[in-house]
């Protein structure tokens, strides 16, 4: 959280000469992008992809207040960095999918870890 914290903070504190956000500013940024997320989504929660790719959402939201964007823009001028993020996002929904299955049967998913872990057993 801190990290989006300070992303934020650096997104809009750029030419001016306050360096910290008022925790009013804060609130209206993140509450900016839950009110979008749920038009776009038509739920009244925010989404689990929210949690998830969130940081990712605020700041790019924030961003787009500031400053429109073209494709060059948007384009990852670092790929190993883009992939690493990428890597990291993947392995919150993989995470997450593991969780939400043993939430829906939890026996089904045991079950499953125990086939996978006599499989990797020698003989």
């Amino acid at each position: 959280m801190n990290v989006l914290l300070i992303s934020v903070q650096s997104i809009t504190t750029q030419g001016t000469e306050s360096p910290l956000l008022s925790d009013k500013l804060l609130e209206h940024y993140f509450g900016t992008a839950l009110y979008h997320e749920r038009r776009a989504t038509g739920r009244k929660q925010a989404s689990s992809t929210f949690v998830i790719r969130g940081a990712v959402r605020v700041v790019a939201a924030v961003a787009t207040q500031s400053h429109p964007f073209s494709a060059a823009d948007l384009r990852p001028h670092d790929l190993h960095a883009w992939e690493e993020v990428r890597q990291s996002v993947q392995y919150r929904h993989t995470i997450h999918r593991a969780q939400r299955r043993f939430q829906r049967d939890p026996a089904a998913y045991l079950s499953t870890l125990e086939d996978l872990l006599l499989k990797s057993l020698p003989p």
